[in-house]
């Protein structure tokens, strides 16, 4: 869903192949069992150029938590937080729109239960930080909170810090201008998301707005 949302205003034969392509797709075996609500159908089946702005951002977001899910079979890197997938690296990696689509799924293999607790609660603190610095701007210890009762080690990953709080990319969060603020909490947001679902935290939802 995500890929026939970045396409849809591509007006090349290879775009309306490819959206063409994508309703097969979701009916094919190696998926079986995932069910579309009505809105989802529509949105799939929608006509190439369709969809309206609105629904091609959100769609478009999707790929952001199927990275995640690439991630966990060990199919493709999770960048950091503050950079957006690359969408058609992880629709390559993942082999979706391949031949053999079925295999790589069914030889797909899991990260470590521990590899996996890391990530959900390295995107969970990232997801409190940042909703907490939104609502109340003033800076916190984040690394105290964050490092193991015996002060050795951290319990999260791949986060980075200007005086004991979150930084992005070196830049105190007070000085990281609002764009990127912006872009930053709607990655986490979309990953965390995913990686709460990973353990059961998140139910099943409409991924897409009603299509006329």
């Amino acid at each position: 869903m995500a890929y026939r949302a970045m396409i849809d205003d591509d007006p090349s034969p290879q775009a309306a192949a490819m959206a063409a392509k994508i309703p097969a797709i979701m009916k094919q075996n190696w998926i079986d069992g995932l069910e579309l609500d009505a809105a989802e159908e529509r949105f799939i089946n929608a006509p190439l150029g369709a969809l309206i702005p609105q629904q091609r951002i959100e769609a478009s977001w999707l790929i952001e938590r199927m990275a995640v899910l690439a991630w966990a079979i060990g199919a493709a890197e999770l960048p950091p937080f503050f950079t957006k997938i690359d969408g058609a690296r992880v629709s390559a990696a993942l082999g979706m729109f391949s031949p053999d689509a079925e295999e790589r799924i069914a030889g797909a293999k899991l990260r470590s239960v521990d590899e996996i607790i890391m990530g959900a609660r390295t995107y969970g603190v990232l997801m409190w930080r940042l909703a907490k610095y939104f609502s109340d701007p003033a800076p916190i210890d984040l690394y105290k909170k964050v490092t193991d009762p015996d002060g050795r080690h951290l319990m999260v990953d791949g986060l980075e810090f200007h005086d004991c709080d979150l930084a992005i990319e070196g830049v105190p969060l007070r000085q990281v201008l609002e764009d990127k603020l912006q872009l930053v909490g709607a990655i986490v947001y979309h990953r965390n998301k995913q990686f709460r679902w990973l353990f059961g935290f998140e139910r099943g939802e409409s991924t897409v707005t009603t299509v006329n």
